[in-house]
């Protein structure tokens, strides 16, 4: 067990990368909260209280999966605006079997889609950094994420907006805002 007594360096010695910013994360909403709360992240399950004298206990436990059931979880990169990645719920996905990592900005969807290879790409239709066309046009130019299957949002339900996400390389084309349940549904779809 974890105390608030314990500082970010011994954070840093349990926790690496984004597992420490996920627990720090959890632990920032259990003290708005100011209730017992629970939180899991991959393998991670972490049960969170606050407690008067010491100010918080976080009580861990890493999950073993077989490789069996490691290789039926699939993929998801969602690259969305601030609206879809508020209602794509990470906690969610990972309970219907998918790994899903969430970013506002294209460049940064880019270069984890190329270290990460996803099973399954979201792709909100205004970045910050570009369009969704663009998005999709860097993917398919690239033979090591060809293959991947891209979904595209669209939030104006235009039919300009859809042919230019379909001739760019798109898979499908969605109306939007999205969700975890619409995304899992999406997701299922495919394969």
């Amino acid at each position: 067990a974890l105390t608030q007594s314990d500082d970010k360096k011994t954070l840093a010695e349990f926790f690496s990368g984004e597992e420490r910013v996920h627990v720090e994360n959890a632990l920032a909403r259990a003290l708005i909260s100011g209730r017992r709360t629970s939180d899991s992240y991959g393998s991670l399950s972490l049960e969170i209280d606050p407690v008067r004298s010491v100010g918080w206990v976080v009580r861990l436990s890493r999950e073993t999966r077989s490789v069996e059931s490691e290789r039926r979880r699939k993929s998801v990169l969602a690259i969305v605006g601030a609206l879809d990645a508020q209602r794509l719920d990470e906690h969610d996905a990972e309970r219907s079997g998918l790994d899903l990592t969430v970013v506002g900005v294209g460049g940064v969807g880019l270069e984890l889609a190329l270290r990460r290879k996803p099973d399954f790409v979201l792709v909100g239709t205004h970045l910050p950094d570009g369009s969704a066309s663009d998005f999709v046009e860097a993917m398919r130019s690239d033979p090591r994420l060809a293959g991947v299957p891209i979904a595209v949002v669209s939030t104006s339900g235009q039919n300009l907006e859809e042919a230019r996400a379909r001739r760019s390389g798109a898979d499908r084309v969605v109306p939007g805002p999205i969700d975890s349940r619409a995304l899992i549904d999406l997701v299922a779809s495919r394969f």
